[in-house]
């Protein structure tokens, strides 16, 4: 049973809904602006997955792009903590699971014990056994019975399609169609205070960029309010990044690095998730490689090291780069990263290297 603190988010919501003028021939009035609350952004995992929003996750088959669903799923049916230690504010929730690729016995029961799920509180809607879906689901034919079922789970909190093509009818698969099933997503998510997560899949357009490359349309990505992808990265066998393309909701962004591990026998597979966000300033500016620069991420740690104890002549900084393998485009580059400043030390001398200030904006996206 819901709290009242957690049923009045809703009931402001449905009140703004219903609360709609009309003209004397019938016509809606425009919602007028001064009868909203300002509220800010309610989240599900800060910062990346936003409450109340569709948020798609995009990759090529064998990323753990479903593997990274069933982490938060178990993550939100237990209230453990986010990837990277941030600190999960919900209360343990229900998740529902629209997936048409995995069996629920021998494939996502197991993985999601692995990762420490309550199974009392994830539930797996099969559209061949669902009353309400003898057809199969569909969106956006089946939002209503969607919503009825949402209605009777009031405290699910986040709903995973996987994949979203599986489940959308031949006539969407447009831009203006995409646009329409996000937009009525979206609706529902406010209403329900549910985090939608659309799974897709990129298509092969190496020269493109991955928010292009999502399959179905560009609808879909433009729609969505985040997005992020499940990327390999080439220099680091089996290590990937969940990096996101888009998410104009949040202050500032974080990349996240994985990999995909067995747990115990016989070799469940798991996302195992690195201790620190990679930082945005480090990734490649190419369009169609979204990843950071290895050596750029190694070079920004070490310089990091180098300059916690003080300012460093450049002159002298430059030579320990060198010895220690950094290029200098790299050293550039981790230079810009952490917001390195530099200033002369007397008239004609040397000039010295200093890691901003703790509270300098330029630290900010750090």
């Amino acid at each position: 049973m819901e709290t009242q603190q957690q049923q009045q988010p809703e009931e402001r919501l449905d009140e703004e809904f219903k609360a709609v003028a009309f003209t004397p021939s019938g016509l809606a009035m425009p919602l007028r602006v001064l009868d909203v609350d300002p509220r800010p952004v309610e989240w599900l995992w800060p910062g990346t997955i936003p409450i109340g929003k569709v948020t798609v996750i995009a990759g090529d088959p064998g990323r753990g792009k479903s593997l990274i669903t069933l982490d938060l799923a178990a993550r939100v049916s237990t209230a453990a903590a986010w990837p990277c230690g941030t600190g999960n504010a919900h209360p343990p929730s229900r998740v529902l699971l629209i997936s048409a690729e995995d069996d629920v016995p021998d494939t996502i029961r197991p993985r999601l014990d692995a990762n420490g799920a309550d199974p009392s509180r994830i539930h797996f809607l099969s559209s061949l056994e669902a009353k309400h879906f003898q057809q199969g689901f569909e969106l956006p034919r089946d939002f209503a019975n969607l919503e009825e079922l949402l209605i009777a789970m009031p405290d699910v909190r986040l709903v995973v399609l996987d994949p979203l093509m599986a489940f959308i009818s031949t006539a969407s698969v447009t831009n203006h169609g995409m646009r329409a099933v996000v937009a009525s997503m979206q609706a529902l998510a406010a209403r329900r205070r549910i985090a939608a997560i659309f799974i897709t899949h990129l298509t092969k357009s190496p020269a493109a960029s991955p928010l292009y490359r999502a399959m179905g349309s560009v609808g879909l990505v433009a729609s969505a309010r985040a997005v992020h992808v499940c990327w390999p990265e080439d220099e680091t066998p089996g290590r990937c990044l969940f990096v996101p393309l888009k998410c104009n909701l949040a202050q500032s962004l974080k990349a996240f690095a994985y990999t995909i591990q067995p747990i115990g026998e016989p070799g469940i597979p798991v996302i195992q998730w690195e201790p620190e966000p990679v930082p945005l300033s480090l990734l490649s500016t190419s369009t169609a490689n979204p990843i950071p620069r290895v050596e750029d991420a190694r070079c920004a740690g070490w310089l990091s090291g180098i300059l916690a104890e003080g300012p460093v002549p450049v002159s002298d900084l430059n030579r320990a780069a060198k010895a220690a393998g950094f290029s200098r485009n790299a050293l550039r580059r981790a230079k810009k990263a952490l917001g390195v400043t530099s200033a002369p030390v007397d008239k004609g001398g040397d000039w010295e290297a200093n890691l901003p200030q703790k509270g300098d904006p330029e630290n900010a996206s750090l």
